[in-house]
């Protein structure tokens, strides 16, 4: 009895789910929701509410043909009716995703614009930059080369100062030579000479403390620029001399002898 009973369900199941069967019940409760509603619903006795219903809404067109018309329509005329309002409204339809699709393209391309123009920008600020960045190479090089052709004006009026002293010292050389000294007298003449020309030269205004570096390490202080080391070199004042992969200077016998006159004069001071 149970089986019964339960392929009659999933029979009836199956047949609603067919959508004539489903519309035609949808449509059948539309059409008769009064003697539904007064079945449920009446408080009259079920024998009064089923001699009513028959009498008044047993109508064979409200239980049978109205359902069945709707039902057709809906699952056999309704179709071609959609399709006739598709195709009727295919136009406007292509037209409006046509619309769509130029919108959509249209910012594409005002996107793709502003950013082709960004890119560009970009490229000119960088290359701005590249040529701020060459400008100032190129005016610090300037300003290397304006301090090199300074330091080369200096050391030229040096050089300059130190042959004009020297060309005085050789004639008043020749002068006392001439009037009979010995060459003792000569030599420490000649040498209290060159100590007061190298007095009034720039050099001697450091050199005690460039010559106790000499003495005690064989090396200038660090923060002497090689120019003025150079100018004591051609002052032959000290030596250069390369110790493996190492350079120290030391003086030499002109420069000894203005290091002990200026230690001298130092000590008489003191």
């Amino acid at each position: 009895m149970l089986d019964l009973i339960k392929t009659f369900f999933e029979t009836s199941k199956e047949r609603i789910k067919n959508p004539l069967i489903g519309t035609f019940i949808i449509s059948w409760i539309a059409i008769n929701w009064r003697p539904i509603a007064v079945f449920l619903f009446s408080e009259h006795t079920i024998e009064n509410r089923i001699e009513h219903i028959i009498s008044s809404y047993s109508s064979y067109w409200s239980l049978v043909l109205y359902p069945s018309f709707l039902a057709i329509a809906y699952v056999i005329i309704l179709p071609y009716f959609m399709l006739l309002i598709d195709e009727l409204t295919k136009f406007s339809t292509l037209a409006r995703k046509r619309n769509a699709l130029n919108n959509v393209l249209s910012e594409y391309d005002g996107k793709l614009q502003i950013a082709k123009l960004e890119s560009e920008l970009e490229n000119i600020k960088a290359g701005r930059r590249d040529v701020s960045d060459l400008n100032d190479e190129i005016e610090r090089l300037r300003n290397q080369l304006d301090e090199r052709e300074n330091s080369i004006d200096d050391l030229s009026r040096k050089l300059e100062n130190r042959e004009n002293s020297h060309a005085e010292f050789r004639s008043h050389v020749f002068d006392i030579a001439n009037k009979g000294y010995s060459e003792k007298e000569l030599k420490e003449f000649a040498f209290e000479k060159e100590y007061e020309w190298f007095k009034k030269d720039s050099l001697f205004r450091d050199f005690l403390d460039n010559g106790t570096s000499i003495v005690r390490s064989n090396s200038f202080p660090p923060d002497v620029d090689d120019g003025t080391i150079q100018a004591y070199i051609d002052y032959d004042l000290v030596n250069r001399i390369a110790k493996g992969n190492n350079i120290a200077y030391v003086f030499s016998s002109k420069g000894r002898q203005l290091w002990d006159r200026v230690i001298e004069d130092n000590a008489d001071l003191d």
